[in-house]
């Protein structure tokens, strides 16, 4: 499924979260996990031998592990866009937050790549407990009625197959504003409730995949609470989202709603953003 699993560290011990997670993939799919750190040339030393220490610390036993760390003065996440662009059906699995010897918060890192690339991202945010990541639990994938939200669908539905997740869909309801999110979707009044909409969805899905999916409307004022309390209750494995906008984190599915979750989540987020957004 994936020619390699890409882990960029930047000597963090936030940054070297996303080992686990990568192994687990990769073992499944039996795929090469590609460590790659940059830094400015003063500090390249010290990041090998913290790569080195965080690779040595890590459960990769099973896995071949390949390092590059090299000294560079552009952009880190120009540097993962080219590591991505030279072996096709490549992931990139990273923390969101950190900052060690790449002089680069890996916020401002994640969104440069989302800007810069379509193909999914896994991203462990703040929250993240890598110890609940697995293949084969429930995968939630939160939509809000649009094409951009719905485009991650077919992902979702590859790693349902390939990985044995049990799929979720599910949509955020405000209550003081029933019907809105029902609205948008198709573009018609005749959409249906929330419910209907989210049921359509899963069977739809379920028919293509051949796999039972699931569905839930949350019913919350926040979309971002209802969300990130919903993974907490469900226990779930994952979460699969859609970007809005070459901006990549800055703007998401339902304005900031996705931001807010990756920020949040307990679980890593597979993000994405659709080939048709390219500007």
């Amino acid at each position: 499924m994936f020619s390699q699993i890409v882990v960029p560290l930047d000597g963090s011990a936030v940054a070297a979260r996303a080992l686990r997670p990568a192994a687990v993939i990769a073992r499944s799919v039996d795929s090469p996990i590609v460590v790659v750190g940059y830094a400015a040339e003063h500090y390249v030393d010290d990041l090998r031998r913290q790569v080195a220490a965080e690779i040595s610390d890590a459960e990769l036993s099973g896995v071949t592990v390949q390092v590059t760390v090299e000294a560079t003065t552009r952009p880190v996440s120009d540097r993962l866009a080219e590591v991505m662009d030279a072996t096709p059906n490549s992931l990139i699995c990273m923390s969101s937050t950190g900052r060690g010897r790449t002089g680069a918060i890996f916020g401002s890192v994640a969104e440069g790549v989302l800007g810069a690339r379509f193909g999914p991202v896994l991203l462990l945010g703040p929250e993240c407990d890598v110890a609940r990541f697995e293949l084969g639990g429930r995968l939630v994938v939160p939509l809000d009625g649009s094409d951009t939200s719905e485009s991650i669908l077919p992902i979702a539905a590859g790693w349902s197959i390939v990985f044995h997740y049990h799929p979720e869909l599910v949509a955020v309801a405000d209550p003081s504003a029933p019907g809105v999110l029902a609205a948008a979707a198709r573009g018609g009044a005749d959409a249906g409730s929330e419910s209907s909409y989210v049921h359509r969805m899963a069977e739809e899905l379920s028919d293509e995949i051949g796999i039972s999916v699931d569905f839930d409307v949350l019913h919350h004022d926040h979309a971002v609470e209802g969300i990130v309390e919903h993974l907490r209750d469900s226990d779930a494995a994952l979460v699969a989202i859609s970007t809005h906008g070459a901006t990549g984190l800055a703007r998401l599915v339902a304005g900031s709603v996705a931001m807010g979750v990756v920020h949040r989540s307990p679980c890593p987020v597979l993000v994405h953003r659709p080939p048709h957004l390219q500007e």
